[in-house]
């Protein structure tokens, strides 16, 4: 079954969506693996009778947005070898090396990205290195698409969630991008869904660097986001900024997550999305600033000048889902300093509604840089 989730229509164009409580409540398998990764590290420093360690290092691949889902294992890890009792420090006689990358297996003969990241940790006490043993982390579709900061579009027709999760993690090596005529970035050339990032009302010229879009902004600059469905259906759209929801500083739910998760787009329309949600019709920009003083680093993301937005099918309740989407099966940049603050409070109309999402996301970042006026 689809999972129903209540949104907040803009101006009739523009929605929030609430995750439901069984989203709320289900484990997270990505601090589950980095709790084991912590479990591990303690006992190889405590075998040589260490209690402080530098801040680890970790690899991912290429592209990811600079503290993309390295940053946001660092920043999990710390907090768990913390609990544990193990100092973080700049510099110290022991550190971490952590290299991650997609999940391999067998089937069929045949090598294929699955749903989860592979940790490979090295722990170094005094020059003498240990390796440990491998760790899994399964992060979930939407979660690994906006920490890794993902391009590229899925096929979810006849696919398990499994599958889905397959294609998701071979984006992180074989990105797709598209740009049209109007500046929107696509998950694919042609493709129906896009982004344009608006400054003033006019929409960005985004450049291509290895497959991956880039856009140049001013430090104080605020922008908005133009959010494209060319579809016959409605879109649910998931976004965020340096790897923050824009529902970051909205009302709660009575887990004290953000009440909100997505964004609905009607089909063939535009909406705009005018900056951080704060409460009902209250809004405040997106404005650049230091990273310092952005969100991201204020909520400890580590994810820096990326936005990414994950658009999935929406319908209403009660009615039958997508023919293409997958079935119900569950498996267990250069950036250079600078970030997205909370910028002027501004006025938009909400009306919240209820539908139920996709599970096959397709899902657009753009990397931003950023320059002194």
């Amino acid at each position: 079954m689809p999972l129903p989730s209540r949104l907040l229509l803009l101006g009739c164009l523009f929605s929030l969506a609430l995750p439901p409580r069984v989203w709320a409540e289900k484990p997270d398998r990505f601090r589950e693996g980095l709790q084991t990764a912590a479990t591990q590290i303690e006992k190889a420093l405590k075998d040589r009778k260490v209690t402080e360690v530098a801040r680890p290092q970790v690899k991912g691949p290429r592209t990811t947005p600079e503290g993309g889902g390295g940053q946001e294992i660092v920043r999990i890890l710390i907090e768990e070898l913390e609990k544990r009792k193990i100092t973080i420090k700049e510099v110290a006689t022991a550190g971490i090396e952590i290299r991650y990358r997609p999940i391999k297996v067998q089937e069929k003969g045949v090598e294929l990205d699955r749903g989860g990241l592979r940790l490979q940790i090295i722990v170094e006490v005094g020059g003498v290195e240990k390796e440990l043993a491998p760790i899994d982390i399964a992060p979930g579709v939407e979660r690994t698409i906006h920490v890794l900061g993902l391009q590229g579009t899925l096929d979810g027709k006849d696919k398990t969630t499994v599958q889905v999760e397959q294609q998701v993690l071979r984006r992180l090596s074989e990105p797709e991008v598209g740009v049209d005529e109007k500046n929107f970035v696509l998950p694919r050339k042609g493709h129906p869904y896009g982004v344009a990032v608006l400054v003033k009302g006019k929409a960005v010229k985004p450049t291509i660097r290895d497959k991956l879009p880039f856009i140049k902004l001013e430090l104080g600059a605020d922008y908005t986001l133009l959010l494209k469905n060319d579809t016959n259906r409605e879109a649910a759209a998931l976004v965020t900024i340096d790897g923050v929801s824009a529902f970051a500083n909205s009302v709660k739910d009575t887990t004290g997550k953000p009440k909100y998760a997505h964004f609905i787009i009607p089909a063939k329309k535009q909406v705009e999305i005018k900056g951080w949600h704060i409460k009902e019709n209250n809004w405040r920009t997106f404005r650049v600033g230091k990273y310092e003083d952005s969100v991201g680093a204020k909520l400890r993301s580590g994810v820096r000048q990326a936005i990414t937005v994950s658009f999935v099918q929406a319908w209403k309740k009660g009615e039958p889902a997508p023919a293409n989407e997958p079935n119900p099966v569950r498996a267990a940049a250069g950036a250079d300093g600078y970030g997205t603050a909370l910028g002027d409070p501004i006025k938009a109309d909400t009306t919240e509604v209820v539908r139920n999402v996709g599970k096959a996301p397709v899902a657009v970042t753009i990397r931003y840089d950023v320059s002194k006026k």
